[in-house]
């Protein structure tokens, strides 16, 4: 056996252990009805391309999401 195959049903539990682990972490209320009001704002203004919150613009800008469910 090569050190690859040895190691790899050790990367696996690893790589497990974290995907896991990562199941149960809370996603931040606040970012989420943050990134809504961003969103009801851009549509209300009609400005796809610029980023307010609170009609002022806003340079944390939050991540792209297609609407992927899990």
């Amino acid at each position: 056996m090569n050190k690859f195959s040895k190691l790899l049903p050790w990367a696996f539990v690893a790589f497990t252990i974290v995907y896991v682990v990562g199941l149960f972490v809370d996603v931040m209320e606040v970012d989420a009805a943050q990134y809504a009001s961003i969103s009801r704002e851009m549509a209300d203004d009609g400005s796809w391309l610029q980023v307010m919150h609170r009609h002022q613009n806003y340079l944390d800008k939050p991540p792209c999401c297609f609407g992927f469910r899990h």
